[in-house]
């Protein structure tokens, strides 16, 4: 039971980063008998008070408050059980995972070891938000590699990441990167998007200056391809 408490203070404070001001109040204050109905109730009240005093496109701003509770119920409605109780999402979690751990044929207990990016005399980049592998079917294909970081950009690797270099998005407005993938059959061609707002600390909404960029030639230029015009609901 402790172990599921864990698990749900865990899920709780991941979905607390996604939301604000009076869901966050809900999620912080849930005990253990609040139901996913509480903490519908009184979002739904407060939300009509806010919807009175806001212009609609305020209201429902992509960044709001109405979004991201809609972002909380999307995710939960079809977790809880007939009551609204959380206990039974995890505790089917906790048991899936009990099960598969027995069918496990193969671990390795090797030890993790560091390769890198690294600039400016092994000080890292951050923590890393992605890797990605370029994969055209042959086995050596897989040498190139590409990883971001939200505040340190993004960077490649030609030799199964045993070095690194830059991928030129210090030439971006917001250089922070928080994904990117390779064409299908061109190792050279990259796309890639910006991290929103990095000094969050996580990837956000990509803003006046952010979008998806592409490159060609490994990073040397980069094209802005699509922007806050193109993702407008």
């Amino acid at each position: 039971m402790k172990k599921i408490q864990l698990i749900i203070i865990s899920i709780f404070c991941l979905l607390s980063s996604m939301s604000f001001a009076q869901l966050d109040s809900c999620i912080t204050n849930a005990g253990p008998n609040t139901s996913f109905f509480d903490i519908q109730v009184t979002m739904n009240d407060y939300l009509d008070s806010l919807e009175l005093v806001l212009d609609s496109a305020t209201f429902h701003a992509g960044n709001g408050e109405y979004r991201n509770f809609k972002k909380f119920e999307k995710f939960w409605a079809p977790r809880i059980d007939d009551n609204g109780r959380f206990g039974q999402y995890f505790e089917s979690v906790e048991e899936f995972y009990n099960n598969s751990r027995s069918n496990y044929f193969y671990y390795n207990s090797d030890s993790w070891q560091e390769i890198g990016p690294n600039k400016n005399n092994d000080i890292g980049i951050g923590p890393t938000e992605f890797v990605t592998f370029f994969d055209d079917g042959n086995d050596s294909s897989t040498r190139y590699m590409l990883t971001g970081s939200l505040l340190g950009g993004l960077f490649y690797s030609d030799d199964y990441g045993a070095s690194w270099n830059p991928g030129g998005t210090d030439n971006w407005e917001r250089s922070g990167c928080s994904w990117a993938v390779f064409h299908p059959s061109d190792h050279e061609t990259w796309y890639a998007s910006t991290s929103g707002n990095p000094k969050a600390g996580r990837s956000s909404w990509i803003g006046k200056t952010g979008g998806i960029y592409r490159t060609e030639d490994m990073g040397s230029n980069w094209l802005k391809i699509a922007d806050k015009a193109d993702f407008d609901e």
